[in-house]
């Protein structure tokens, strides 16, 4: 094959304009953010003595006070800039007086016009800043933006100003409704973005526990996992069943932390199918104290998984010196994994003669020490350990 001289001269020709402009873009871009950056510190070193006096006056009764002199466009984006990282940050009183100074600064304003852009990174700028002043009058406006919003990860940053800024559950309901209808298993970050709420949500979550759609149910699970209730037993009791794991071992979990199960449910999750629900209940009840399941964690003891029973174990330990002597008496039985139980002994003994550092904890330890005795004699290597 044979190529012509003049056709690759102009090959290269070509490449080296095309390098010499992204070389001039890229330049340009530095030049461009260089200037910025100094453009910005001066504006930040002009209102300095300003930006001390609102950290010194957040905790005042009277309120912020704007600038003496009225700020520029840019001057504008530099305060939001700093105002709005302030906002994350903060709650109650202090959050609200900047607000109130947002609003006094035309910053709501500001935002409220730039959500009408034509450029998608504007208006998703201006959703967020909103966002974060709650601003309740930008709401109609950020649910059209959203619902008309591509498919891509910026729609979550419009529904977490949705859920900062609504005034009513429904607001975030139809939120929630929206983004859970892909099935895309985004149910946990769906949850943290509708937390940004300051509005009780318990209601909302626990509606979205009677929808078809799968991961309507994964997000009323997943959002009241802070706030179990028993009265709700009755509706998630038929989530129990479900073929999708996530729904299954979070009901179980729910119902469980909701520490208003009877005995029998309790040892029913306990031989529950998944091992994540009897490793959790398990641990629940000992972290819990929760002394009246004591039996169901002398069947997690002897549970075929390994790290069940150990977790049942330990929780038997931290239920006192009945949970102890429960313990000794399943290390000597012949029962499945008493060699488990031992070892839980051994291990509490010693963690219980290192953290000794009153009365009452020596008390404590020299009585679990007694019950071991009982059971197993003394031990000299456990003594000398001690």
């Amino acid at each position: 094959m044979f190529f012509s001289l003049d056709a690759a001269f102009y090959v290269i020709y070509v490449l080296a304009g095309l390098m010499a402009i992204m070389s001039s873009i890229i330049i340009g871009i530095k030049v461009r953010k260089k200037q910025l950056h100094k453009k910005t510190q001066k504006v930040m070193q002009r209102y300095q003595s300003y930006f001390t006096y609102l950290t010194q006056q957040l905790d005042a009764k009277e309120p912020l006070e704007v600038p003496k002199s009225e700020l520029t466009t840019f001057e504008k984006k530099v305060f939001q800039r700093e105002l709005v990282e302030r906002l994350e940050r903060l709650s109650g009183n202090q959050r609200d007086k900047l607000i109130q100074l947002c609003n006094d600064l035309g910053l709501k304003e500001f935002n409220m016009k730039r959500l009408k852009s034509g450029r998608h990174y504007v208006r998703l700028e201006a959703a967020y800043n909103l966002g974060a002043m709650r601003a309740k009058e930008a709401v109609p406006s950020l649910c059209k933006m959203l619902y008309k919003n591509k498919k891509d990860s910026t729609r979550f940053i419009v529904a977490r100003s949705i859920a900062q800024t609504a005034t009513s559950t429904g607001q975030i309901n139809d939120m929630i409704h929206y983004l859970a209808k892909d099935q895309e298993n985004n149910y946990q970050l769906i949850v943290d973005i509708a937390q940004e709420s300051d509005l009780d949500l318990s209601g909302a979550f626990i509606s979205l526990l009677k929808e078809s759609n799968p991961e309507l149910t994964k997000v009323g699970l997943f959002g009241l996992r802070h706030q179990p209730d028993s009265e709700i037993h009755s509706i998630l009791r038929p989530h129990l069943d479900s073929k999708d794991f996530d729904i299954r071992t979070n009901t179980a979990k729910l119902m469980v932390a909701s520490g208003q199960c009877s005995q029998k449910e309790m040892e029913q999750f306990m031989k529950f199918k998944d091992e994540e629900v009897r490793l959790y209940t398990g641990e629940w009840i000992g972290q819990a104290g929760m002394r009246q399941y004591q039996e169901v964690l002398e069947l997690g003891v002897q549970d075929k998984n390994q790290q069940v029973a150990r977790t049942s174990a330990k929780s038997l330990s931290q239920l006192g010196e009945s949970g102890f002597r429960t313990l000794c008496k399943l290390a000597v039985s012949n029962l499945s994994n008493g060699t488990v139980a031992f070892e839980a002994v051994h291990e509490h003994l010693k963690e219980s003669a290192a953290g000794y550092a009153t009365n009452r904890k020596i008390a404590d330890y020299n009585q679990k020490l007694s019950i071991y005795e009982t059971y197993f004699g003394k031990d000299q290597q456990l003594i000398d350990a001690m």
